[in-house]
């Protein structure tokens, strides 16, 4: 007789006994499932770490390889030591791409942090301590004049390299991924091509894995850069380089007198704008007497003959400063390259100078301002809160009664019209709370005068010259008049100027062809730019990033 199955319980659970042998199993599968979550999770985070912490794009950079952008950005340079004098002084050293285009393929990640650590061979950003110049260089070189005290055979076992500068891309203008063969960023793929799409679809974790990272990593807008930017670039030889931005696509640009003209106006700039690419004049000589103070541009001449000296001083030639007038080559001697434009003379400047008023007396003085045909006279009164200017022709840098400039007093300018405003904002405290004194700032440029007083714009006059077709070999741009005896700390600086080219696409054809970006070196005789025929205007697939600005050049 068989014997039926055991009946189950009547509230119709699972015995003890059988439910105690699926605990395990049903443990195992929670944990195995548990660790497929985990370990999916930490693969999605190592891919994609923008998901549990803020977003950190690498940065692009750019080691600068020319002269053609300084003083703003310094390119490759060697530092010498003079044996006579103890003085320093450095000679630029341009270096070439001749090794390929430099291509920032080349190093996708590289950051200013790691850049010299972990060098890429022919990347944009690799030092060029290892280029064929540098290279020629320590194997030609033997000696250079000193600049400073004349002695003409330093040694060239004291130079010691100095690479280019390294800029870096703004945050908001990371390398576009519409030009990944130019530009390769971790946070910016680029793009699958149809193969590829097709072969991932054959696998749903890798089609997954690219279509959040292609969500994630959203395409930028076009890089659209401003006036006055710097931008890095690939230029029509293949080479990234850099220039700053000057016309727009659709504009006729052209230079009158040194000035960026576009569309027959001056193109703006800030007064920030105009101190960033100013060059500071360290051999000015400022010239004092009881009531002026001259301020005189000057280059070093070198007697050879034996100077009287006493038995253990340093023999070297003795120095003097003959007045010369200011063009636009860099102060810097050059040892290899050849300018590419003609140096011309400069006529806009900007003149700083503290004034001591701790004692209380309010602050008056005036000052001469020199154009190429015109001298001007800003008086400055504090105990009236008026600035006011007046001026006179020159023809020759004489007046008609034949007075030179740097000798002019008030009574030249007594039958002039005066122009008088008042401040036109409340300005900071006249004193310094650390020296007692106030800092005041001219500038003479884009057919403007400007003064401020302590980082403030108190007044602003046209000089109605800036389309005047007038130069002049300017050596004495300044004279300072009044009580000069409280004025110090005096500094010169010359105006950005750029070169006329016979070459120079003053008018460009409104098409295809022209209707990119115009762009000029700073250094302009030593700038191949938009200029030349041969070069151009740059378009805008050509733009690599633009670059974050240095610090300001705003130093007393």
């Amino acid at each position: 007789m068989t014997k039926s199955p055991p009946l189950p319980p009547a509230d119709g659970r699972v015995s003890t006994e059988r439910r105690r042998s699926r605990a395990p199993l049903v443990l195992a599968a929670l944990a195995g499932t548990t660790a497929l979550l985990g370990a999916a999770t930490v693969a999605t985070f190592c891919r994609f770490p923008e998901i549990w912490r803020e977003p950190s794009r690498s940065t692009a950079v750019f080691r600068v390889q020319s002269r053609s952008m300084e003083p703003t950005f310094l390119g490759p340079r060697f530092v010498w030591n003079c044996p006579e004098c103890g003085g320093s002084f450095a000679t630029t050293l341009d270096v070439d791409s001749s090794g390929g285009v430099r291509s920032f393929d080349d190093a996708p990640n590289a950051t200013a942090a790691n850049v010299d650590s972990a060098p890429v061979p022919n990347a944009p950003n690799a030092p060029n301590a290892d280029s064929p110049e540098v290279r020629k260089f320590r194997a030609t070189a033997r000696f250079f004049p000193c600049p400073r005290c004349g002695f003409d055979r330093v040694p060239a076992s004291t130079a010691v390299f100095q690479d280019g500068a390294l800029v870096e891309a703004t945050e908001a203008t990371a390398p576009q991924p519409s030009a990944p063969q130019d530009v390769k960023s971790a946070a910016t793929p680029a793009k699958p091509s149809d193969a590829e799409q097709v072969a991932d679809a054959k696998n749903v974790w890798s089609d997954w894995s690219r279509r959040f990272e292609r969500a994630w990593n959203a395409e930028k807008p076009e890089l659209r850069p401003e006036r006055w930017d710097v931008v890095v670039f690939r230029a029509p030889s293949g080479r990234a380089t850099l220039k700053r931005v000057v016309g727009f696509p659709g504009e006729t640009v052209e230079i009158v007198n040194g000035d960026v003209f576009v569309d027959g106006r001056v193109a703006p700039r800030t007064l920030e704008q105009t101190l960033a690419t100013a060059t500071r004049l360290d051999s000015t000589q400022f010239r004092r007497t009881d009531d002026r103070l001259t301020v005189v541009a000057t280059t070093p001449i070198w007697n050879d003959a034996p100077p009287v000296v006493a038995p253990d001083s340093p023999q070297f030639p003795q120095t003097f400063f003959k007045p010369s007038a200011i063009f636009n080559e860099s102060p810097t001697p050059r040892w290899n390259g050849d300018d590419v434009a003609p140096v011309e003379p400069v006529r806009d400047f900007v003149f700083d100078f503290a004034w001591s008023n701790a004692d209380g007396t309010p602050t008056r003085f005036r000052l001469l301002a020199r154009r190429p045909n015109r001298a001007f006279l800003l008086d400055f009164d504090a105990t009236t809160a008026t600035v006011s200017l007046r001026s006179t022709p020159l023809l020759d840098g004489k007046t008609s009664a034949g007075r030179p400039f740097d000798e002019l007093t008030d009574a030249d300018f007594a039958e002039t019209t005066v122009e008088r405003v008042p401040w036109n904002a409340s300005p900071p405290d006249d004193a310094n709370a650390t020296d007692g004194a106030t800092r005041f700032r001219v500038f003479l440029v884009d057919g403007e005068l400007v003064l401020t007083r302590n980082g403030a714009e108190l007044a602003r006059f046209s000089t109605d010259d800036g389309n005047e077709n007038a130069t002049a070999a300017i050596a004495t741009p300044f004279v300072l008049l009044g009580d000069v005896a409280r004025a110090f700390a005096p500094v010169l600086r010359r105006d950005v100027h750029y070169s006329s080219v016979a070459a120079q696409e003053s008018t460009p054809r409104r098409d295809g062809e022209t209707s990119g970006y115009f762009l000029l070196g700073d250094n302009s005789p030593a700038s191949l730019d938009s200029r030349f025929g041969a070069f151009g205007r740059v378009a805008s697939d050509a733009l690599l990033f633009r670059v974050a600005s240095p610090p300001p050049n705003d130093e007393f």
